[in-house]
């Protein structure tokens, strides 16, 4: 749940640094002051997320299905490229302001890194998406075939999976078509507090009632 939050927090709290105009982008995330707080935060909600997931996967495993054995590897790569995308979106804060600081003759040299080392987050940031919509959908097929977890959860699973790769493939052809992809977040988030809070409940200690005799 902690995971959730401080992602979803992170998600709402980053300014919008896309497009094709590397200068407004630059001036955006230069004027950002809580842009380093912000991706610590992505940091520790996608590690208290692969953590969690992780969970998720050995508990489904003991309940009988192979799907989380083929969707594991999808999660390290997740949490791969989410940190390198985390970590590249943490540098071009610095290149943001370092260009705009610098000295006339000094600022296109400052400019063209910040926009390739930008583009280069935003590609690692499709390659992150595109495993976690594939992992989702795995995930979701796993609960469904079980009952280590309730139903609903492998729905939001698989919607929030859909969501995500269909955004994620069509925004290389329609810039819009990322909003997908955070409409699959938002489902993906929810499906992994309802997840925190089962494993929570099944670890939490079971109290007997206790009977008064007479």
């Amino acid at each position: 749940m902690a995971g959730a939050i401080a992602s979803l927090a992170a998600t709402v709290a980053e300014p919008d640094w896309g497009g094709d105009d590397a200068t407004e982008a630059a001036r955006v995330v230069a004027g950002t002051r809580l842009w380093d707080a912000d991706r610590l935060l992505d940091l520790v909600g996608l590690i208290l997320a692969v953590l969690a997931l992780t969970v998720v996967n050995r508990r489904l495993i003991r309940a009988g299905s192979e799907w989380p054995r083929m969707a594991q590897p999808l999660l390290v790569l997740v949490g791969a490229f989410g940190g390198v995308a985390i970590a590249t979106g943490a540098a071009i804060h610095t290149m943001a302001t370092s260009w705009q600081d610098a000295e006339p003759e000094q600022a296109a040299a400052y400019l063209a890194s910040f926009d390739g080392v930008r583009r280069i987050t935003e590609d690692v940031f499709f390659a992150a998406f595109l495993a976690l919509g594939l992992y989702l959908v795995l995930l979701s097929g796993a609960i469904l075939a079980t009952s280590a977890f309730a139903r609903w959860l492998g729905w939001c699973a698989g919607t929030a999976g859909a969501l995500i790769l269909a955004g994620d493939l069509l925004s290389i052809l329609f810039d819009a078509a990322f909003l997908l992809v955070l409409a699959g977040y938002v489902v993906y988030k929810a499906a992994l507090v309802g997840l925190g809070i089962s494993l929570w409940r099944s670890a939490a200690p079971q109290i007997e009632p206790t009977v008064a005799v007479p």
